[in-house]
């Protein structure tokens, strides 16, 4: 948010916030006035939280838990402040609806914050791990950007390192993501802050020295989350080759599989035969690499758009993926 332009009470109970971004669009927000109290009460629930009166935190976040049952940042930070205080079965409590409706996206919260460490060993958590563990590990620098795409059989998901850098820079971020056969996300866990980087010439993100040991502990929780969940290479993986890349269009092929991509008005077309056999309509402004599998009946790829200058710092990126017959 740039600026705050205009704050209206709705006859229906509501909240209608309008603002403007960065890149000088206006956008409105509505909240019902219970929600928007919940996250009143959310913010000062952080404030006793930094000061380590988790008692009083607590206390905060479980209003804002009830003004709005939907807040999951509320119900995440009521875990945190009950963890903290020893209360391990009513942290559990806290998370229950949470790890019910949103499974894979917990066990990565659980897994990424050292408050919630105590419930790792929870029954209610062990048993969303995988029956049998996978032998997915994230390969080499995470830095270095790599086609590299993981599958979950008895979940049915899908996982990628997603990377974005700035204009004419090393500077960047990595992230582990999760989503399913239609592309919904399902999790995802940091792996290089933007404030982990630096400016150099290293052939993806240039990482800083003092960050290297906690982006390393990150990776190992992000190794962790591919073993728990039994993630495995994606079988029987081809990597794209690109034969073009313009302003126009973006195009690759998969000479195993006798398969090709073009990507051209944001709309990723998977070609067999000179015939478009499946088409992608979500996709970027051009690719960034593609993986087949034929076992599996999908390509997983990475799309790129050039980012609006002035108010983008970056080329943002996004992961997809598009079933073909």
């Amino acid at each position: 948010m740039d600026a705050l332009n205009k704050v209206t009470n709705l006859p229906e109970g509501q909240v209608k916030i309008r603002f403007e971004t960065t890149c000088g669009e206006e956008r409105e927000l509505v909240f019902t006035r219970p929600a928007l109290l919940a996250r009143v009460a959310n913010a000062a629930g952080l404030r006793a939280h930094r000061k380590k009166d988790y008692a009083t935190a607590a206390a905060a976040f479980v209003r804002a838990t009830k003004l709005d049952p939907d807040f999951d940042l509320a119900a995440t930070n009521l875990a945190c402040a009950l963890a903290l205080q020893g209360k391990t079965a009513e942290a559990i409590a806290a998370l229950k609806p949470w790890i019910a409706r949103e499974p894979v996206k917990m066990y990565a919260k659980i897994l990424a914050d050292d408050e919630l460490a105590a419930l790792r060993e929870a029954p209610e958590i062990v048993a969303l791990r995988a029956a049998k563990p996978g032998t997915a590990k994230l390969a080499g620098d995470v830095a270095i950007p790599a086609p590299e795409v993981f599958h979950a059989p008895e979940r049915g998901l899908f996982a990628a390192v997603r990377q974005e850098q700035s204009w004419g820079s090393s500077d960047g971020t990595a992230r582990l993501e999760v989503f399913d056969r239609t592309g919904k996300q399902a999790a995802e866990l940091l792996l290089i802050d933007w404030a982990d980087a630096e400016d150099g010439d290293c052939g993806g993100i240039c990482v800083r020295t003092a960050s290297r040991a906690r982006i390393d502990g990150r990776v190992a929780v992000a190794d962790r989350l591919l073993r728990d969940l039994g993630f495995v290479p994606l079988p029987g993986a081809e990597v794209g080759q690109t034969i073009a890349s313009d302003d126009d269009a973006s195009k690759m092929r998969f000479t195993k599989a006798k398969l090709a991509l073009v990507l051209r008005e944001e709309v990723l077309h998977v070609m067999r035969g000179g015939k478009s056999v499946a088409r992608q309509p979500d996709a970027l402004h051009l690719l960034t690499w593609a993986v087949h599998s034929a076992e599996l009946g999908v390509v997983v790829y990475s799309s790129i758009r050039p980012g609006a200058e002035g108010c983008e710092g970056t080329d943002p990126t996004a992961l997809g993926i598009v079933a073909v017959p």
